[in-house]
């Protein structure tokens, strides 16, 4: 790996560490014109987690709409902490402004520029 370049090392003592070199690891990503975002997955994946289940949940399909848009903007509202701290607030409208059952679609639409913003 250090004949190709793009690892050096540092040794200390008997240990020696090595990384991938600055200048090339976006190289190596096929990203050169775009620095990766750091995200904080586990968050994330417990806020996806818990729409999952909260979906899959087989009283939820046949829940009257009113109630099914309450119960996601209830579930939002107490995973949406968790997707600001892995970093997608911007992803997120505030489910405050939308009433009744038109806040089912904004849960989609929300769901949807989450899943957009994750893979940009």
């Amino acid at each position: 790996m250090l004949a190709s370049g793009v690892v050096d090392y540092e040794q200390r003592g008997k240990e020696k560490h090595y990384w991938i070199k600055k200048d090339s690891w976006l190289h190596l990503l096929n990203r050169e014109d775009q620095k990766p975002e750091w995200v904080t997955w586990p968050p994330l994946f417990s806020a996806l987690e818990r729409i999952w289940l909260k979906l899959n949940q087989t009283d939820f399909s046949t829940m009257d709409q009113l109630l099914a848009s309450s119960e996601l903007r209830k579930l939002m509202m107490e995973v949406k902490p968790a997707i600001q701290r892995a970093g997608f607030a911007k992803a997120l409208s505030d489910e405050h402004q939308y009433l009744g059952e038109d806040y089912t679609e904004v849960f989609v639409r929300d769901l949807e520029n989450l899943m957009k913003a994750l893979v940009a």
